[in-house]
Formats: C-alpha cells, structure tokens, sequence
C-alpha cells in the first residue's frame, strides 16, 4: 500500500511503486530503485518519498505533493539515529535542504536524509544528503547516491550519538571497576597508568604487575592469567588496562580468557582524546590516530595474523574480507590526511598573517597537566579553559601578551605523555607544528612533581620528534606555591613561579620579553 496523495495516479504507476517496497539497496539508493521513483514523481510533478532500514531494505514510498512530502519514521532509540534513512525527489527543483526538511530530520532523527533533485523528464540534476550530528546538521553533496561515503557516514554519525550519549551518562552512571596490568613497568609507569584510568573515568580496584613478558599470545604467563581472572572476580571488575602496547591477538586472547574488556594504553589516551577534542581539527586528529592505531590489529592484524590465517581454508572470500575492510580503513585515512591538509592550510595562512605583523612566538610545552593553561591564562589575562586533568587541552590556543614593542604572541599546547605511540605524534603534526615554529618554547615543568626529571626527558624527547628540539627555550617551574622552599637548587637559566597565585608571573614576562626583544628569529 502507498501512503500519501495518490489521487490522480495511474494504477501502473502505483504498481511499479509498490513493487520497490522490499527491495533491497546495496548502496544508499541502488540506481534501479531511484529510476522508478524519479520517473513517476516527474510524471506528476509531487515529491516522492522513501524509508530504506540501515540495511537497505525499501520500507515504504510515500506521495506527497509538489511542496513536499511529510512524515518519515520517527526514532524510539533513546539518544540514538532511527536506523532509517529517509530519501526523496524535489521535482523541478535544486539539492538543497528546506526548513522543513531540516525540521522532518531534527524530529525523526532519522540516519540521513536525502534529495535528489530532478528535472521535467525524471533525470537527476543534484543530490543532497543530511546528517544530525550531536552539534548540528552537517550536508554532503554529490552527483549520484552510488558513492560508498554516503552509507560510510552514517556508521560514523550514529557513532558520534553513541559517545554523546556516553558522555551524557558519565557523571551519573557507575564508574567502569578497572584493574590495571604493567610488565616491566616502573612504579611511576603504574601511577600515571592509574592517573589516565582515573581521567578516562574508571574507578580502580586492583593492580598485577610481572617482571617481563612471559608469553607471546597474551605477553603474561598462564599463571598470571589464571590470577588475573581470580583478581577480576573478587574486585567484581569489568575492564582490565595494560600499561603495555598489545598486539590485536593478544587483546583478543586475553578477552576470551578474562571475560572481560582488556585496553592497553594507547587506548586508553586515545579514549581521554576522543572525549577532549572539540575543535574539527581535534576531532579529525583523534580519528585519523585511531584508524592509523587500529589499521595494522584489525581482525588481530599485522603480519603475524596474516601467516596464521593464511594458506588452506583461508583462501577466497575471507581472505577478501579483510582486505576490503582494510583498504576501506586506509581510504578513510587518506580522506581524514586530506581534510586534515586543507585545515593545516588554513592554519598557515593564519599563521603567516600573524608573522606579517612581526610579533614574536611563544610556545608553551611540558607534559601533561603541568599546568600550561594555567600559566597562559595567567600570562595572558584570558579566560583559557583551566582543569586539574590530563590533556585538558588538544587544540593549540593563541593569545597576544602585552601592547607596543613588548607584545608577543602566546600558544598553548598539547601536553606530552610517555610511550606516545608515533600514530599520534603523526596525527597531531599541524597542531604541534606551533611548537617547532615558535622562537621560543617555555618548558614547563610541575615543580612538586617528584617525576618532574623523568617527565623533563619525555619532553625532551617529543620535541625531537617533531623538530623543536633546537629551539631557544626557557625552563619554568611552575606550582612553586605547593613547594616549602621552591628556589632551592634551580638551575640559573630558569624561571620559579605558581601560575594559580600569580607568584613571581611579572619575572617570566620580563625574561620572555628580554629573550624574544628584536622581533623573530630568522630560518
């Protein structure tokens, strides 16, 4: 049965329309199926309209009328996308979204909604397809609706709902119970693993720690599985973390042993970016470090899986399916590298207007809740956003400091953190670009930290990596209000000050002033 304004319509017509009910599209709108609709919404000059499942299935044809077509299936999942995608032809008309389309997709929150503009005789002039993201509706174009992008993006949207939601329900639903695993790993290892737990929300209930790896399948021996497996019954936990890198095998074995969810570090900051990115560009670098992170452990990855899974009954299909899975991870990369040069772009045009102007770079640079933003908030006089958390910064902020010959622009940064997988140094590249071109860095280290030398040389370490490691610098030391005696032993080219209390704040900027006085370096 057709639903809508069928009056008028030639019962062939009707019939060729209810035959598409039940078919099934293997793009977001197969080709044939889009033939038979644009033909007859031609033919009499109203919108026609189609529900497809996620799966491609054509649920039901709707006619409307010249206007426009109202309904569509309205989404009972809580806080999620419908799972159906609406499409319909605007007759002698553009792709392009109206009010009330804009509307019909607020209200149904439906996967995507599409157009396909046609013209006298039924031919696609544009398409247009619509997207509800968490922050707004966000619109594709194309010439045709046979693009592999289209069905891509609306995993990746509901995607979005599901960590939106997520996030919604953190503060309010119990903590994920964790036990952390290190092997190998230094007491100061074992409490920045906790800290990172603590930031990504989990509560921890336990820790196992074993002198070197005992297995390659699951890195620890079959004792401290079967301990492990005790530990995670009687502490009640759901999530076991690594302080170690693990292969996707062994994540995997370890999960079938466990029961339970099994990260590793890098997930676990990955998880902590996710949460913190903002900006578009943050977004895009998180996801790009994800894929890149993820690419070689797909399917417990890697060459080693590739040997395993290899040769007789391996052959064919399943072997194809993992290839396609990761050429569609690699294109992904190569379209976020895309997006991510074109904001690079931008960047540098911002950028370049900035050193026109002849005002010296400043960078601050330091680990992870050194407190960076802090001391720009203090330096700058600007409401930067301020917390007591690891990476509570990803996008790069810049200020100008000062008026006349005395000003200079300040960017905050990243923080750093040991055992940074290259994915990400790769991924952040634009953003830590900042730092390699300032014509001074400002290192700054938390003076009542008892790591602060380990964390100095993990510093040290990245700013190698991304080529900064040249730069004039100026140490800081800062938090210098929770030390009994803070200038004690500090080395002469530095700086003691406490960003929270302004302590000693019209020292640094006398030295950063002194340091950068003459405009910017050259090369």
């Amino acid at each position: 049965m057709i639903r809508g304004n069928v009056s008028g319509i030639r019962k062939i017509h009707l019939a060729e329309l209810e035959s598409l009910v039940g078919k099934r599209s293997a793009a977001f709108c197969d080709p044939e199926i889009l033939s038979v609709v644009c033909r007859v919404s031609a033919a009499y000059r109203r919108e026609i309209m189609l529900n497809l499942s996620r799966g491609g299935e054509v649920l039901d044809v709707t006619v409307g009328s010249f206007e426009c077509v109202s309904g569509g299936r309205k989404s009972d999942r809580d806080g999620r996308l419908s799972g159906v995608r609406n499409l319909h032809t605007h007759p002698l008309g553009i792709a392009e979204l109206s009010e009330t389309d804009e509307s019909c997709l607020r209200e149904t929150r439906a996967d995507a909604l599409a157009i396909a503009a046609i013209d006298e005789s039924g031919n696609v002039t544009g398409c247009v397809t619509a997207y509800l993201a968490p922050d707004g509706i966000e619109k594709r174009y194309t010439t045709d609706f046979c693009d592999p992008e289209l069905t891509q993006k609306v995993l990746l949207t509901d995607g979005l709902w599901k960590r939106a939601r997520a996030a919604s329900r953190r503060s309010d639903a119990p903590k994920e119970r964790a036990i952390l695993v290190g092997v190998g790993a230094s007491d100061s290892d074992m409490r920045e693993l906790a800290e990172l737990a603590r930031t990504a929300g989990a509560e921890i209930v336990g820790t196992a720690t074993q002198s070197k790896a005992q297995s390659a399948a699951t890195l620890i021996g079959s004792g401290k599985v079967e301990e492990l497996d005790r530990l995670i019954q009687l502490k009640r936990a759901d999530l076991v973390i690594f302080d170690n890198e693990l292969g996707g095998g062994q994540a995997v074995r370890l999960e079938n042993a466990l029961g339970v969810k099994v990260l590793d570090r890098s997930n676990l900051i990955l998880d902590i970016f996710a949460a913190r990115a903002k900006s578009r560009e943050g977004k895009l670098q998180v996801e790009l470090a994800q894929l890149k992170y993820n690419l070689p452990r797909l399917l417990g990855g890697g060459s080693a899986l590739d040997k395993q899974r290899g040769g007789i009954g391996m052959r064919g299909p399943g072997e194809k399916k993992l290839e396609t899975d990761r050429r569609r991870i690699r294109d992904e990369i190569a379209k976020l590298e895309r997006e991510l040069a074109k904001l690079t772009k931008e960047r540098n045009l911002r950028r370049e207007k900035r050193e026109k102007g002849a005002l010296p770079q400043v960078a601050l640079v330091g680990y992870t809740n050194a407190g960076k933003s802090t001391l720009m908030r203090a330096l700058s006089k600007s409401d930067v956003y301020v917390a007591d958390q690891l990476f509570a910064t990803l996008d790069p902020v810049t200020r100008r400091v000062g008026e006349g010959e005395d000003a200079f622009l300040l960017t905050d940064t990243v923080g750093f953190v040991s055992k940074l997988p290259h994915e990400f140094v790769d991924a952040f590249a634009s953003t830590l670009e900042e730092a390699r071109l300032a014509d001074l860095l400002l290192v700054v280290l938390d003076l009542a930290d008892p790591e602060r030398e380990e964390k100095r040389r993990v510093v040290e370490e990245t700013l190698a990596r991304i080529g900064a490691d040249r730069n004039p610098r100026l140490v800081v030391y800062n938090k210098a209000d929770l030390v009994v005696d803070p200038y004690f032993g500090r080395e002469p080219d530095s700086v003691t000050v406490s960003a929270a209390t302004g302590e000693r704040i019209d020292v640094l900027l006398a030295e950063i002033r002194s340091r950068v006085k003459g405009g910017r370096r050259n090369g």
